[in-house]
């Protein structure tokens, strides 16, 4: 059931970098016509405030249109916020300027917040990479990103339900072609040349 799952979201990270590989061709082409920002005479220092970058706008819409369907959610994030407040709590004291100020936070509050930091980054670094390459050579970093986590996962946390031939051939699949998709990008960039 997961490999399937994991394989319908492919298909599909495979048709919305096929769409949005459209839409920034048909809106950077544009954006690109225009013309610069006017500079402001405030002082020679500042530069002026221009439109954001692509990557920037799309994650923007993306993220933006995508919050009201956490309204159907929104029962099971009341549940999850409860349990989380509710887990074991740890005391973390913090010097302030003026007092030393000690409060209580869930244990599980920073993995969450680590977890949200690197989520953004990761997020912002695919939009960001999605306005520079084609969609196929996004969809196979994020395929090649899951593979080495996955890969990861199994062997830090022992997972004891793994089959192990089925994992190492499933990496040497992803290995296999990212080394092929490399190999034919050089080989028709050489035959373009010439």
């Amino acid at each position: 059931m997961g490999i399937g799952i994991l394989t319908l979201a492919l298909i599909l990270s495979g048709f919305l970098g096929v769409v949005q590989d459209k839409t920034l061709a048909l809106y950077t082409a544009h954006t690109q016509m225009g013309t610069k920002p006017k500079a402001t005479n405030s002082s020679p220092s500042t530069k002026a405030a221009g439109p954001p970058d692509v990557w920037q706008e799309s994650m923007f819409y993306l993220h933006f249109l995508a919050l009201p369907l956490f309204f159907f959610i929104r029962h099971d994030l009341t549940v999850q916020a409860r349990a989380l407040l509710a887990s074991q709590a740890r005391a973390s004291t913090f010097t302030v300027p003026l007092a030393a100020a000690q409060f209580t936070l869930p244990a599980v509050l920073p993995v969450l917040l680590a977890n949200t930091l690197t989520q953004l980054l990761c997020t912002a670094g695919v939009n960001r990479l999605t306005t520079r390459v084609p969609a196929l050579t996004v969809t196979l970093v994020l395929v090649v990103r899951k593979a080495v986590s996955l890969v990861l996962s199994v062997v830090l946390f022992e997972g004891s339900d793994v089959t192990w031939g089925m994992l190492w051939s499933g990496a040497f699949l992803v290995f296999a072609g990212t080394v092929g998709y490399t190999v034919s990008g050089r080989t028709s960039k050489r035959d373009k040349r010439e």
